[in-house]
């Protein structure tokens, strides 16, 4: 009885997998409102940069990750006609120059994004990423961020970290 039970389970998680796979094909193949590839000089084409894009006058971004190959791809049922800012997240990393592209109805935009080296990483920085920066057992670093959770929802460690001023 338990091999029968086994090979069920075996059999659905099979099935389960392979529509999981047509989704993904079928969501890749969907129309793209906005299309690149980001790249710098050091890495060359980037994986898991994320790349937002904010029409003019609108109060929401659209987050999209770029993928092995360094390419990301922006749905067309998430982005409208318009003027769109376009900003990335790669730590450690700053665009080149701003970026920003009009999409018109039907046709999908193409924007590449070359990106640098920062000069500032600190700011760049996460509440969360200076946790883990900072000396300490990873049981002192959970306390501490526990502790300080409800200031560090609204507010960053980047000027506590970045102070000149010492302890005296």
């Amino acid at each position: 009885m338990p091999k029968r039970v086994l090979v069920l389970a075996c059999v659905v998680t099979g099935v389960v997998a392979a529509a999981g796979r047509r989704e993904v094909v079928a969501q890749g193949s969907a129309a793209a409102a906005l299309l690149g590839i980001v790249s710098s000089q050091e890495e060359g084409n980037m994986e898991g940069v994320l790349v937002s894009a904010r029409q003019d006058g609108a109060n929401f971004t659209v987050t999209v990750v770029s993928n092995a190959l360094g390419r990301y791809s922006f749905p067309a049922a998430h982005l409208q006609p318009g003027k769109y800012t376009v900003t990335m997240r790669a730590v450690g990393y700053d665009l080149s120059a701003p970026a920003t592209v009009t999409l018109d109805a039907g046709k999908p935009g193409s924007l590449d994004l070359k990106l640098l080296k920062t000069k500032d990483l600190a700011s760049q920085m996460t509440s969360l990423e200076w946790a883990h920066s900072i000396p300490g057992t990873p049981e002192e670093k959970e306390s501490l961020v526990h502790q300080l959770m409800s200031c560090a929802y609204c507010h960053t460690w980047n000027r506590i970290m970045k102070s000149k001023h010492s302890a005296a």
